[in-house]
């Protein structure tokens, strides 16, 4: 099969799949499931390429995970001073406000609100070489380059939410965001 029309395909399956109520491009996650712990862990998916946050989404989901997703970094702001988040995965390059701008107000709420500081994971495409000093300084934990495989992202979620480490972990989403691309 043609790479394109496997793309499609695949794409369009991960789409039938994605659960939860859908607030502009926000995704709201569903009460948490039982399962590997008392609770699942709440992720927020920041990325302005949509198959980029299906892709990460139908990652997670191998876990129970059903991530809260942002278009832009205005949106991740608004669902971050709206809800509590375990992890944020955020990309770097966006429209409307970027990843390290959006960081920033984040940490800012935080602060102000005095509440629980959620770890902010820049996940991106661009490889910061030596810079992960600026990403600190801007209030960004880690960086998770992309696309990363199912164990990759799972060591992620599991750094921050030990319980996670007894969930299975799977592959079949690898490399789809790298197809994507091209």
């Amino acid at each position: 099969m043609e790479i394109g029309r496997w793309l499609k395909s695949s794409i369009a399956g991960l789409l039938r799949r994605l659960p939860g109520r859908h607030v502009g491009d926000a995704q709201a996650a569903p009460p948490a499931a039982a399962g590997v712990s008392a609770r699942l862990p709440r992720v927020l998916v920041v990325d302005d390429n949509r198959v980029n946050r299906i892709v990460a989404a139908e990652m997670l989901s191998q876990w129970g995970i059903t991530p809260m997703q942002a278009a832009d970094g205005a949106e991740a702001v608004a669902l971050a001073c709206s809800h509590e988040f375990d992890l944020i995965l955020m990309d770097l390059q966006m429209p409307v406000l970027d990843g390290l701008a959006a960081t920033a107000q984040i940490r800012r709420f935080e602060i102000e609100q005095s509440l629980r500081r959620a770890p902010v994971v820049a996940y991106t495409t661009s490889p910061f070489n030596g810079s992960e000093s600026v990403l600190r300084a801007c209030g960004m934990d880690a960086v998770l380059e992309k696309p990363c495989s199912s164990e990759t992202l799972h060591a992620c979620v599991c750094r921050w939410f030990p319980a996670m480490a007894a969930a299975p972990v799977a592959g079949p989403a690898r490399g789809l965001a790298r197809a994507a691309s091209r």
